[in-house]
């Protein structure tokens, strides 16, 4: 999520995302629920980002996207039985056999078709068919 803020006091903290309709702002990363109560959140940092999270050997290896739903899932009570919902910016299939293998959490998420690790897919013009 980005929470806007068109100042200029806040230095590096600040992102631009042209994409966006709030172009100026904080970049938060956050789990949130169902009814969109926010559970936990780290917000953006370049380097600072996981400044209060140690990651194995493992977890470094996944990228940036991977540690951020892996840091966000530290705190979830019951983890065999949850199920968490993410983007095709977080979704490789390393993490969801991570996630599944050492908490017990499954998840779903949209992918990308640069990372299926050479899986072939039909055409979208097959699939239309």
């Amino acid at each position: 999520m980005m929470v806007p803020y068109k100042g200029n006091k806040a230095g590096s903290r600040r992102q631009y995302l042209k994409s966006n309709p709030k172009k100026w702002g904080f970049k938060i990363f956050a789990r949130c629920g169902i009814s969109g109560m926010i559970y936990d959140f780290i917000p953006y940092g370049s380097e600072d980002t996981f400044r209060n999270h140690n990651f194995s050997e493992i977890e470094e290896g996944l990228g940036f996207g991977s540690k951020v739903v892996i840091a966000l899932c530290s705190s979830i009570q019951d983890k065999p039985l949850s199920v968490v919902y993410f983007d095709n910016f977080f979704t490789i299939p390393e993490l969801a056999f991570y996630l599944r293998d050492e908490s017990g959490i499954s998840c779903l998420g949209t992918i990308r078709p640069n990372r299926l690790r050479g899986c072939q897919l039909k055409s979208d013009i097959d699939l239309r068919k």
